[in-house]
């Protein structure tokens, strides 16, 4: 076994290009305001995902569109859904072993847009399992060690770690980084510059690392309210400050070395908290985060100063009917909600109760959508999933 040695030779990147008075990003986070969906998108379609003994999905962790494909990541059986854009079936990978095509612990998934290919990590034997569309594996590329990752370019890597070095079979460094490896499992960078929370704190979370169709990355890291951007040609740029209405302690989060109590804590003092579900469609800017132990929504556009930002329980979802809790996913004009089915029919009895004729929703043709949806849709069938199309 090769002998894993500690050394400092990577580069380390610890420069950030500064952020301008017109990079803020203003959080108004005390708004009780009720904000119609109408407001910020301009339709919204459902779709229901094929239920069958073969394709039977526990739980959504991760949405992923490309074209006419659908990719759902079910973090309870560590298995890739192929779907189509319309919610037919079309494979399935998930094979545990450490054979061709097989894995042992995967921890997500990117795609390679260009080759239509998707890229499995595997974390317990550092590969990448590569898989065609339509689930035909096709070759396995060598990773490092890191929770989740990206693809940046043909040959590059984005990951992170967490709570575990970021290592290759040569070189490891402390938890808490974010790094760029290439397909050989050799790791080309680490941004030192956003690394400053002690402890075992994550720098960037799985639902705080996003990979735009340009294939620029997107990342808030822990307990900063910052977003940085990284290029195909590995460059490190702040593009924002979010500035909320509260002040903040400046060391308030930074020395914390306990995430929960963290997360506690900022409640408790009634800080606004952990930035979380980054998301960046066509320069548009979504993101939550935590205030006062409600949970806030905020839309914007990266060329703004400012955000639509309520508590998820105010908005009024008159395009889809059906309260928003968190966006899972994205495509190539918005963002992609899930509902599942029992809530589904449960919340439509509910709405149909107090408005039978659905007075509320303003999107034409889509009553009757919804309706040959409810009856269609059994209490154990597959999510249903909502396509909300930015303005």
């Amino acid at each position: 076994m090769r002998q894993l040695v500690i050394t400092t030779f990577i580069p380390i990147l610890i420069c950030i290009n500064s952020v301008n008075a017109q990079n803020i990003i203003r959080i108004h986070e005390k708004s009780n305001d009720k904000i119609a969906y109408s407001q910020i998108f301009q339709s919204a379609k459902l779709v229901k995902l094929e239920t069958s003994p073969e394709c039977l999905i526990g739980g959504i962790g991760t949405l992923k569109v490309d074209g006419d494909h659908l990719f759902a990541y079910d973090n309870r059986q560590e298995t890739l859904f192929v779907f189509t854009i319309d919610g037919h079936f079309i494979a399935k990978i998930g094979t545990k072993g450490k054979g061709p095509g097989e894995m042992v612990n995967p921890a997500g998934f990117t795609l390679n847009r260009s080759k239509k290919q998707i890229e499995i990590l595997d974390t317990g034997t550092k590969r990448i399992l590569v898989f065609d569309y339509s689930g035909k594996y096709i070759k396995t590329n060598r990773s490092v060690w890191v929770r989740g990752f990206e693809k940046l370019s043909e040959t590059n890597y984005i990951g992170y770690s967490y709570n575990g070095p970021f290592y290759s079979d040569d070189y490891a460094i402390g938890p808490m980084v974010l790094g760029i490896f290439n397909s050989q499992g050799r790791i080309l960078k680490v941004f030192e510059g956003i690394r400053t929370i002690p402890g075992s704190i994550s720098v960037v979370t799985h639902s705080n690392l996003f990979l735009s169709k340009d294939r620029n990355a997107y990342v808030v890291p822990i307990f900063q309210h910052g977003l940085f951007r990284i290029d195909t040609a590995l460059n490190l740029v702040k593009v924002c400050d979010f500035v909320f209405d509260t002040k903040i302690p400046a060391d308030h989060l930074l020395e914390s070395t306990d995430f929960e109590a963290a997360v506690r804590d900022n409640s408790k003092k009634g800080y606004p908290g952990l930035i979380s579900g980054i998301k960046v469609v066509n320069e548009n800017l979504s993101f939550c985060y935590d205030y006062n132990r409600d949970m806030y929504c905020a839309f914007g556009k990266l060329s703004s100063n400012n955000t639509i930002s309520v508590k998820r329980t105010n908005f009024l979802n008159d395009l889809a009917l059906f309260e928003t809790r968190f966006f899972v996913g994205s495509w190539d004009e918005g963002l992609i909600d899930i509902i599942e089915a029992l809530d589904f029919k449960e919340e439509y009895k509910k709405v149909i109760q107090a408005d039978k004729n659905l007075s509320i929703i303003k999107q034409p043709g889509i009553k009757d959508s919804i309706l040959d949806l409810v009856k269609a849709t059994n209490e154990n069938d597959n999510p249903i999933l909502i396509f909300y199309e930015y303005k």
